[in-house]
């Protein structure tokens, strides 16, 4: 990001501001309850006004190569010791704290997978237990 000049805040931008406080981490398995109908159209609509692009993932052949994508990231990341100094510069202990990320919405259990899982703890977080077919597997759709 390169800062160009000032310029006056739209009512958009106003809004995204004061929004900063009311935002909160959680890193918690999705629910498994279908999404409200319309959710994604809004998300992509809302995305879109700032130029992003939101691609649903719908079938498993989407669903594996994102998770390999991620999985490669993860594993870039967890090898590379700024990475890792940032991480845990901005882990908190103290729930007051007026920055960084609370250690309370970090992950504390593992759970089933044969995805990788962020480790947002710096390699002191939990660790996936392999998946088996017993395993519930949620899908968003």
């Amino acid at each position: 990001m390169r800062v160009t000049g000032r310029g006056e805040p739209d009512a958009t931008d106003v809004r995204a501001a004061a929004a900063i406080g009311a935002r909160h981490t959680d890193r918690a398995p999705f629910l498994p309850e279908p999404l409200p109908a319309g959710l994604v159209d809004r998300l992509q609509a809302e995305a879109g006004r700032d130029g992003v692009w939101l691609k649903p993932i719908s079938r498993t052949e989407e669903e594996t190569a994102v998770a390999l994508l991620l999985d490669q990231g993860e594993q870039l990341e967890q090898h590379d010791p700024a990475y890792l100094a940032e991480l845990q510069a901005w882990l908190r202990t103290d729930p007051d704290a007026p920055d960084g990320v609370p250690v309370a919405a970090l992950p504390t259990e593992s759970r089933a997978t044969n995805f990788a899982v962020r480790d947002f703890a710096g390699g002191s977080g939990p660790r996936p237990t392999p998946a088996t077919p017993a395993d519930e597997v949620l899908r968003v759709s």
